[in-house]
């Protein structure tokens, strides 16, 4: 992965050019069902520390690759939500993993507050973050920024901090219940950094994810990338396992 900014510039303009054009070139325990239409609410996660929303013993398993600069992604949670977390989860015959995927440093500082906090929060972190996409993921107004960020190149940490604050994410977070405090310490998480790293990397080298969003259906990656085409597959894998 590419350490993060390291020039004055940045090329935050740049990014935000690539997230408008990101599209690709082309475990089973028994869980206890709870009542109808709760599955929505049951959050689970993975040997990875990533959050699965739904039935964990579902016979459809989504795994959606996500990058929050992406959007792309924004486009698809905001196509896909009502369905797909509604009727689709509900029922406890599928379920959805949440796995961040970073295509940049900014990737970076936005995931580890996305996965902040209780995992009951991922989802909704998740939501809020790529609703406000477009209001965050752009070239700070105030343009004392570039040397703010290029002043800690050597500090990696405090970097992610100024960061989030400068892009407005501390914003997004703390209106969802989070302190500074929280937030800091989160971005600082040294832990949760290289395990996300590390789940990018898998997921470039062994599940041959080109781009986001990316979408396996139990464990097979699908050649599609928004909800009009991945809907029917979903639907079709659900036909075949009652």
């Amino acid at each position: 992965m590419k350490k993060i900014l390291n020039a004055a510039a940045l090329g935050l303009l740049l990014l935000a050019g690539q997230a408008a054009t990101a599209k690709p070139v082309k475990r089973k325990a028994a869980a206890a069902a709870p009542a109808p239409g709760l599955w929505g609410n049951k959050i689970t996660l993975s040997a990875d520390g990533t959050a699965v929303l739904g039935n964990p013993a579902a016979a459809v398993k989504v795994t959606e690759f996500i990058s929050f600069t992406c959007s792309h992604c924004a486009d698809f949670n905001a196509e896909a939500h009502s369905e797909l977390r509604g009727s689709m989860i509900r029922t406890g015959r599928v379920s959805v993993e949440l796995r961040p995927f970073l295509r940049n440093d900014f990737d970076l500082v936005a995931s580890l507050m996305v996965m902040c906090g209780s995992k009951e929060k991922y989802f909704g972190n998740s939501d809020a973050v790529l609703a406000a996409q477009k209001a965050w993921f752009k070239e700070p107004a105030d343009p004392a920024y570039k040397a703010r960020w290029t002043a800690l190149d050597g500090d990696k940490l405090a970097q992610r901090k100024v960061i989030a604050r400068d892009l407005g994410l501390f914003s997004i977070m703390q209106a969802r219940g989070y302190t500074a405090a929280q937030l800091d310490t989160c971005l600082t998480d040294a832990a949760m950094a290289a395990r996300l790293e590390a789940m990018t990397k898998t997921a470039s080298e062994t599940d041959k994810v080109l781009g986001t969003p990316s979408f396996k259906i139990n464990g097979v990656l699908q050649e599609v990338y928004g909800w009009p085409e991945l809907k029917p597959l979903i639907n079709a894998a659900m036909s075949k396992r009652p």
